[in-house]
C-alpha cells in the first residue's frame, strides 16, 4: 500500500506537522534544428528579391527544420558577400547564384502560441573581423492555405542591438548563441509550420564594414561539430508525420 503511494507522490516532507507535497515543475522547451536536407515542401517556393545589403534575385528553398539533431560531421560553411552594410541581409547559400536561407518544420501536430523568448545557436565565421557581422532569425507561421502569413519575430536594426549574437569571428565558424524576445505573440494551429530565416546582421553594438569581405555560415553538424545550428522554443510543442505537398500549396508567402 505504501509503495504503492509513493509511486504518485514525487516527494513529501514533513514541516510544522503539515505534509507538503513537493513536485518537480514542467520544463517547457523545444529545440528545433536546422538541416541542409531540401523540406517536402518543396526545392523552391519562389524566386525573388532579397532584402537589403544588395541581395540579388534568387529561390527561397526550404531547407528541413526539425526536433533531430544534425548527422554531418564536416558540413559546408556557405559564404556569402553582402554588397553594402544596410543590415538585415536574408542570408544566402552563396553570393552568385546561391539559394535563400529559409527553413521549414514539419506539420505541427497540434495547436501552441509561441510567445515566449527564444535562443538562437548558430555556426558562423567571417573571413575578416572588420565585418562585423552577426546573425539573427525572422520566424514566421505557416498555413497550407496561404503560406507565410504572421510573423512571430521580425528583425529590425537598432542602436546596440541584442537581437543578434555577438561577433562571429574567425575563418572557421563557431558556435555564437543570442536570446531574443519575439516581437509578436502567434497562435500556430494544427497542420501549420514554422518558417525560420537565417539573417546576416551588425554583430551586437557593432556596423558591418563589407568591402568584399565573406560571411559564413553552416547549420545540419552534429553535436560535436561547430554548426549545431538551432532554435531554442520556450514552448512545448510536437510535429506530425511529414507529407508531400501538391504543387498549388507550395508558397514562400
Amino acid at each position: 500500500m505504501f509503495k504503492q503511494l509513493i509511486r504518485f507522490l514525487n516527494k513529501v516532507v514533513l514541516f510544522s506537522g503539515v505534509l507538503v507535497l513537493l513536485t518537480a515543475p514542467a520544463l517547457a522547451a523545444t529545440t528545433v534544428y536546422l538541416h541542409d536536407t531540401v523540406s517536402p515542401l518543396g526545392t523552391t517556393s519562389k524566386a525573388g528579391a532579397g532584402i537589403n545589403c544588395a541581395n540579388g534575385s534568387h529561390n527561397y528553398t526550404f531547407r528541413v527544420a526539425n526536433t533531430t539533431v544534425g548527422t554531418v560531421t564536416t558540413p559546408t560553411n556557405y559564404s556569402f558577400i553582402p554588397g553594402n552594410n544596410t543590415d538585415p541581409c536574408l542570408l544566402q547559400t552563396s553570393t552568385a547564384n546561391g539559394d535563400f536561407t529559409r527553413f521549414a518544420t514539419p506539420p505541427l501536430q497540434s495547436g501552441v502560441t509561441i510567445s515566449g523568448a527564444f535562443t538562437l545557436q548558430i555556426g558562423c565565421g567571417q573571413s575578416h573581423n572588420n565585418l562585423n557581422s552577426g546573425r539573427s532569425v525572422n520566424i514566421y507561421r505557416w498555413t497550407p492555405q496561404k503560406g507565410i502569413t504572421q510573423a512571430v519575430h521580425s528583425w529590425t536594426p537598432v542602436t546596440n542591438d541584442t537581437n543578434s549574437t555577438p561577433e562571429c569571428t574567425g575563418a572557421t565558424p563557431t558556435h555564437q548563441t543570442v536570446n531574443i524576445t519575439p516581437t509578436s505573440s502567434v497562435t500556430f494551429n494544427a497542420g501549420d509550420r514554422i518558417i525560420i530565416d537565417l539573417l546576416l546582421t551588425n554583430s551586437a553594438g557593432q556596423t558591418m564594414g563589407v568591402a568584399s569581405r565573406t560571411a559564413l555560415t553552416c547549420w545540419g553538424g552534429t553535436v560535436a561539430s561547430n554548426c549545431r545550428t538551432y532554435v531554442l522554443f520556450n514552448e512545448t510543442f510536437t510535429f506530425a508525420a511529414e507529407v508531400k505537398l501538391q504543387s498549388p500549396q507550395v508558397r514562400a508567402d
